[in-house]
């Protein structure tokens, strides 16, 4: 029996939960799924059981959709007249699991409790940070704000940072290293454009830049910044700061994630996050900030 290789799509499980794809970079699984079609009770091919009219179709398989086999349908196809997510292989009709769709995946900032909230999706059960602010008790004008993984402030810990009314710098917490915000996000380009690159990691090729011109900020890889075949890792769009003119609640802030953005979703949040903080933190007349 030939060896297919099923092409699908990025899990959107994966996507939900910030990891990278399973797979590699060409979409296909690193090995063909099982199809291997289940025998008939006779044990006969079913070129033999052709001549019934009740077994005038193979037999479909039934090995789990979880373990990367077929999935069953409970309608038979003959072949030649397949249905969809189906393929005649060697004249058995096999029913392959349905391919996901490349689309983004929208998040929302939802308050939790008096000090914490949650980033999280109405399709999954499971949030994918929850961010809490926590005072600096020896300088209780600084706030350090915690981002954790999944839906307690018990989940692992992703990154902080701390901004406030402080003589000491704002500083950013990552993977047990600390440094200083003014660092790893600057501003660059032109006044008028307002495009902020996010410096942490240690290959180039994977800092991202915010563009703020606009009210939705839009995340993309700083190297692809400015060219036409730039691809969109995220887009954050931020409360309003006033209230809407009909006195309707506002909606929640919003982060969507493409498919794209998901392996660098830690990066995108935190910098997100710090940006957001930046920009409703008050100034002093001359436009310099009065926080860190």
């Amino acid at each position: 029996m030939a060896d297919v290789t099923y092409v699908g799509d990025k899990s959107s499980d994966d996507i939900s939960a910030g990891r990278p794809p399973s797979y590699d970079d060409s979409c296909q699984w690193l090995s063909p799924p099982n199809l291997s079609p289940n025998p008939t009770s006779s044990g006969s091919s079913p070129s033999a059981s052709s001549s019934s009219s009740s077994a005038s179709t193979p037999s479909l398989t039934t090995s789990a959709h979880s373990s990367g086999g077929l999935s069953p349908n409970p309608t038979a196809h003959a072949p030649g007249r397949l249905g969809p997510h189906t393929e005649n292989i060697n004249g058995e009709v096999y029913f392959l699991p349905p391919k996901q769709q490349f689309a983004p995946v929208i998040y929302h900032f939802a308050q939790h409790t008096f000090n914490s909230m949650l980033l999280a999706s109405r399709d999954s059960a499971t949030p994918l940070y929850h961010i809490s602010v926590h005072m600096n008790c020896f300088v209780p004008t600084s706030y350090i704000t915690i981002i954790c993984r999944g839906g307690t402030p018990d989940g692992e810990p992703v990154a902080s940072f701390e901004m406030g009314l402080s003589t000491a710098k704002s500083t950013v917490t990552l993977a047990g290293c600390t440094r200083c915000t003014d660092v790893v996000l600057a501003k660059i380009g032109s006044k008028a454009r307002r495009i902020y690159e996010w410096q942490w990691p240690a290959d180039k090729q994977h800092h991202i830049s915010w563009l703020c011109s606009s009210p939705v900020k839009y995340c993309y890889l700083s190297t692809q910044v400015g060219t036409p075949n730039a691809s969109l890792l995220a887009s954050f769009t931020p409360q309003a700061l006033s209230p809407r003119a009909d006195g309707a609640p506002a909606p929640p802030p919003a982060l969507k994630l493409f498919p794209d953005g998901a392996p660098l979703a830690d990066h995108i949040v935190l910098s997100a996050l710090i940006l957001e903080r930046q920009r409703l933190s008050p100034s002093l007349s001359s436009g310099k900030p009065l926080f860190n």
